[in-house]
């Protein structure tokens, strides 16, 4: 069963799933250009600065509807005009724990070097080399004076 969290804003209730790609690919959307330095709920927030409610209309979902079924750019209007800093940094603080994303970046890391790894070893058996790329660097030798 997935984990739900629910939050009452204004009149609405809204909820919060693990996210899925499309929501993802909201965030990323929304993320793009934002430097981030805290890993933290608070830092997180002092860092999106205006984009907030753009951030938390890719999380957040009115209760009853499909994430694909949300008009993210009115969603982003009423929680800017609605959400408490309160219940934002409550969102906040339920993505991180709802979506590990330490965990997906660290399996993410495993299929790029598993990735790697296969492309090397296709290129060296198209090219007929037997070791990696290593042995094909020139050797250089300094001698002390």
């Amino acid at each position: 069963m997935t984990e739900v969290r629910k939050y009452q804003v204004g009149d609405a209730t809204y909820v919060q799933r693990p996210v899925v790609l499309g929501q993802l690919s909201r965030l990323m959307e929304s993320l793009n250009g934002i430097r981030i330095t805290t890993l933290s709920a608070t830092g997180l927030i002092a860092a999106v600065g205006p984009k907030l409610p753009e951030i938390m209309a890719a999380v957040l979902v009115p209760d009853g509807l499909a994430p694909a079924e949300v008009d993210h750019d009115r969603l982003a209007e009423e929680l800017a005009w609605n959400m408490d800093p309160e219940t934002a940094l409550k969102v906040v603080e339920d993505f991180f724990v709802l979506t590990p994303v330490s965990s997906y970046l660290s399996k993410l890391t495993e299929v790029v070097v598993k990735v790697m790894r296969t492309g090397a070893a296709t290129k060296n058996r198209k090219t007929g080399s037997k070791n990696s790329s290593a042995s094909s660097r020139p050797e250089t030798s300094q001698s002390a004076s």
